[in-house]
């Protein structure tokens, strides 16, 4: 078959399938990231999503996430479930990107699915290596397991965030705030 050409037989198609609902496990926990943040943001949730849209990985989202608890001050406990948990979906988030990105070769012979795994961080990755759809399949549970933990830890920051907002204004933390303003002769950082 030529390269270009593809087709129901180029993949088994049972794989294909395993690898968009490895995909779509994933999508799951980075909508619920994403909908974290914009419930924090405090401003309605399209202006929220222009930014989070941006953020390409649910690294940067859990880094925004983590300013976010810090700026609120919802407590160090809370802060260090999500750091632990940030760490945790570090190595899963390189696994799903292999998932997405990689080439698949399909050998009809013996009916082995290959992917062409080829990245340079610090250090060249280059090879060939075996994929099956028990691999899928375990990506899968542990992208649930993880959307199930984070859902955990997203209820937590609400119910802080829902503390937060029934103190009285005065008690609430004071959030920085940079203007832009020129006054003649008055030196200034811009910070009130």
């Amino acid at each position: 078959m030529p390269e270009e050409t593809v087709d129901t037989e180029s993949h088994p198609l049972g794989h294909m399938a395993h690898v968009g609902l490895a995909v779509s496990s994933w999508a799951d926990l980075e909508f619920e990231i994403d909908f974290t943040i914009w419930d924090l943001m405090d401003c309605p949730q399209a202006l929220s999503a222009c930014l989070t849209a941006q953020l390409v990985s649910p690294i940067p989202k859990l880094n925004a996430l983590q300013s976010l608890l810090q700026l609120y001050k919802f407590g160090e406990e809370l802060e260090t479930r999500l750091s632990q948990f940030a760490g945790r979906v570090a190595s899963l988030n390189e696994l799903r990107n292999r998932i997405v990105h990689d080439k698949r070769i399909y050998d009809p012979e013996t009916q082995k699915v290959r992917r062409i795994n080829v990245k340079a961080k610090s250090k060249l990755e280059f090879m060939e290596q075996p994929e099956t759809v028990n691999d899928l399949i375990q990506f899968y549970r542990r992208a649930i397991d993880a959307r199930s933990t984070f859902i955990e830890i997203r209820d937590a920051i609400l119910a802080a965030r829902d503390i937060a907002r029934s103190l009285p204004v005065e008690q609430r933390p004071p959030l920085p705030r940079m203007v832009r303003r020129v006054v003649p002769g008055v030196p200034t950082n811009g910070v009130l």
